[in-house]
């Protein structure tokens, strides 16, 4: 790890500390957190540091959020397993947003990397169910239906390995 790598990650740390006891227009203005999303090379490890910091610290700050998972898939660096979660992230806020249409839109990459790695089942249930509402409420019930069939084949699939209980909801 970097010299600057280390410095930022102390800096990420601090700015979640801070993001946890302080308003989101507060924080979006505070000077050190303008710095760190100015800078030109961050690397995918520390926007993966600031995304899980909001999430550990359930932090709710759906711009940043955003903002830092849309920089993750902006890098040029990772392969499908990093993008993965860039995409489900997004799903998932713009889902809790109810911006159904984005949801769409971010779903169809991830969706079609079911089964092309290991990952956690309950994750791609999670990002399905998210698709489905979404194409649900925008009555595309077509759709719908493929995100369905999709979640059951998940959810076989996870009963079998063990992974996902019996009782899902």
């Amino acid at each position: 790890m970097s010299m600057k790598t280390s410095r930022n990650k102390k800096i990420i740390h601090r700015l979640t500390q801070i993001a946890k006891n302080c308003e989101v227009s507060v924080f979006q203005k505070n000077p050190e957190y303008l710095k760190l999303k100015a800078q030109k090379n961050i690397s995918t490890f520390e926007i993966e540091l600031m995304i899980t910091g909001f999430g550990e610290l359930k932090i709710d700050f759906p711009e940043e959020q955003i903002y830092w998972n849309k920089r993750g898939l902006e890098e040029k660096v990772g392969d499908k397993e990093h993008r993965y979660v860039f995409f489900y992230n997004l799903i998932y806020t713009y889902d809790k947003l109810k911006e159904y249409e984005l949801v769409l839109e971010y779903g169809q990459k991830p969706m079609a990397w079911l089964d092309s790695f290991e990952k956690k089942l309950w994750a791609d249930t999670k990002m399905i169910n998210c698709l489905t509402t979404a194409s649900k409420q925008l009555k595309r019930f077509k759709e719908s239906i493929v995100y369905e069939k999709e979640r059951l084949k998940v959810m076989i699939k996870g009963y079998n390995s063990g992974q996902i209980p019996f009782k899902i909801f």
